[in-house]
């Protein structure tokens, strides 16, 4: 197995070295034994990385500049901490599970974004397992390189099914060994533009009015001022209330998603707590990430990179004080629902093969200025991640967070998978005071919860 090598798809070819982290959050019972928890653990690494060595690689770069997983020499552990002097589960509880209780440092076995001294190699998969008092952390971690969200929510499956002791189906098997070299269909060529400027045009182009000149925004100018985070809950009768609000301004025939509707309400509000600082022609970028597997014919299953960003850009003003929530809705659900979108995702492709496109963007040639745009990551639709106990006889987690993470980047939203019941927290990264300005906002307030 040391001479193990596999290839990654075209997207895997960048150099930011990034990592995806969730936490899984369990309550102990009274017969809990961290040894048993333990063995568990890294029996179901053992059999992941049987059925799929990649998912215990390394991601490194040949001589010819091209990144590939190579195999570790080592048995699959799990890195396991000790916190239980000073974290305690029934506070974390008591709390909801804030992330300035959840911090990386302490519940993450490689940072989000590792300094490129800090790591002697690039681990594929990781997990750890942070006992605290009466609980357990366990937080589950993939290089970007190798894989986006959906596919670290596959590898949480089948880590799953490992530690279950139950069987891979072949096609679980061929799915995830897939070769990835050719899984996504080139363009022969790159398709110029109408203005003839060829195949550097960008492929996701701005929706920015071509007579306002792009300017620096004031704030960006000035010295950068303290960002925070914060969980906010959106609970199921606000969602649903949310959406019934946005569908008053749908066009007759057309709809919109509670992703769609919640996105709309978020980029409004986290606009109107920045507009004093922009000026009144300034506009704002509102930039999500779309899972492409469905667009182009992939298995749901792929464990790879199968993602872009769709964006939208409106006049500051207007979205935060003129247009209705259904207007901004339908704005984000046309930007998914765009026709070109699938080959926009094979002309990135195409480009991204270019050796000289690889310190760019994986996913987007999206440019976004976090001093007024938002850049959103929806978890939402990951539900089954509540549902997974690893055969540790715990019962299913009683949350699922995203830990907190350096250094932080304002304008940044996740929205967590969501809950049985119902419910939604998005992760916001913004400046203090603009979070301040959010709690005192009656309007976010009526339908968010903060948690902190």
């Amino acid at each position: 197995m040391q001479d193990y090598e596999y290839h990654l798809d075209v997207f895997g070819q960048h150099t930011a070295q990034i990592y995806t982290q969730i936490c899984l959050c369990f309550p102990f019972s009274a017969t809990s034994h961290h040894e048993d928890i333990i063995i568990t653990l890294n029996d179901g690494l053992h059999r992941l990385a049987t059925a799929l060595p990649w998912t215990f690689g390394k991601v490194i770069k040949d001589n010819e500049g091209v990144f590939t997983v190579q195999m570790r020499k080592t048995r699959p552990q799990i890195v396991v901490k000790d916190l239980s002097p000073s974290i305690a589960m029934r506070s974390l509880r008591q709390s909801d599970f804030p992330i300035t209780s959840l911090d990386e440092d302490l519940l993450c076995p490689v940072r989000t974004q590792p300094q490129p001294d800090s790591l002697d190699v690039w681990p594929v998969f990781v997990v750890q397992a942070t006992f605290v008092k009466e609980g357990l952390l366990l937080t589950c971690t993939l290089q970007h390189q190798v894989g986006d969200m959906t596919a670290l929510a596959q590898v949480m499956y089948l880590l799953n099914k490992a530690c279950c002791d139950e069987e891979f189906t072949q096609e679980e098997l061929n799915i995830g060994n897939v070769d990835r070299r050719a899984v996504v269909s080139l363009l022969e060529r790159l398709v110029s533009n109408e203005q003839g400027t060829g195949s550097d045009s960008p492929v996701f182009p701005s929706t920015k009015p071509q007579s306002q000149p792009q300017k620096e925004s004031p704030s960006a100018a000035t010295s950068p001022t303290k960002l925070g985070w914060a969980n906010i809950a959106f609970s199921t009768a606000s969602l649903i209330a949310l959406k019934a609000e946005a569908m008053n301004d749908v066009p007759p025939g057309s709809y919109v998603s509670t992703d769609d509707a919640l996105s709309a309400f978020i980029w409004r509000h986290m606009t109107l707590a920045k507009l004093s600082r922009l000026e009144s022609e300034e506009y704002t970028t509102f930039g999500r990430t779309v899972d492409m597997r469905k667009h182009i014919g992939f298995p749901l299953a792929y464990a790879g990179v199968a993602a872009t960003k769709a964006s939208v850009t409106e006049s500051a003003h207007a979205l935060a004080t003129h247009k209705s929530l259904g207007t901004i809705a339908s704005a984000l659900r046309a930007a998914v629902n765009t026709p070109t979108l699938g080959h926009d995702f094979r002309m990135l492709a195409t480009m991204r093969a270019r050796p000289q496109s690889r310190d760019e963007s994986p996913t987007s040639d999206l440019r976004l200025d976090p001093t007024k745009d938002v850049m959103l990551s929806s978890w939402a639709k990951y539900t089954e991640i509540w549902s997974f106990d690893f055969g540790l006889g715990l019962g299913k987690p009683v949350s699922v967070r995203r830990p907190l993470f350096r250094p932080a980047k304002e304008g940044l939203v996740y929205l967590l998978p969501k809950r049985p019941n119902g419910e939604i927290v998005a992760v916001l990264c913004l400046r203090e005071e603009d979070l301040r300005w959010l709690k005192e906002d009656k309007e976010w307030v009526r339908w968010a919860m903060w948690i902190g």
